[in-house]
């Protein structure tokens, strides 16, 4: 583990992530979670994402009884190349996550 002066416990968690960006046109991109914490997520995209873009977010995860999308939004604070690949975006969340239930398709 890497230990550093942040002042939040991240977790390293490589989930698919959609974004819609606030822009002028709503822009959907698609990415990865890097890392996650109580108030801030670290986002791998293809594309450059302007710092102060407002971003909505939502993140599928399985959860033990049912599966659930995590949903919150957030403005860019940081945007980095990524090593390999992409780009590194520091997403600072502006409302906590929500967990809804994902739509059942019995009965449609």
């Amino acid at each position: 583990m890497d230990f550093d002066n942040r002042k939040e416990l991240r977790y390293r968690l490589r989930l698919p992530v959609q974004m819609i960006l606030a822009n002028a046109v709503e822009e959907r991109r698609d990415g990865f979670t890097e890392n996650i914490s109580a108030h801030g997520i670290l986002l791998r995209t293809e594309g450059r994402i302007p710092e102060n873009t407002r971003l909505r977010l939502a993140i599928d995860v399985r959860l033990p009884t049912r599966d659930g999308r995590l949903v919150g939004s957030g403005v860019v604070v940081r945007v980095e190349p990524a090593r390999e690949k992409g780009f590194l975006i520091a997403v600072r969340c502006v409302r906590p996550f929500n967990i809804r239930e994902a739509e059942s398709q019995e009965g449609k």
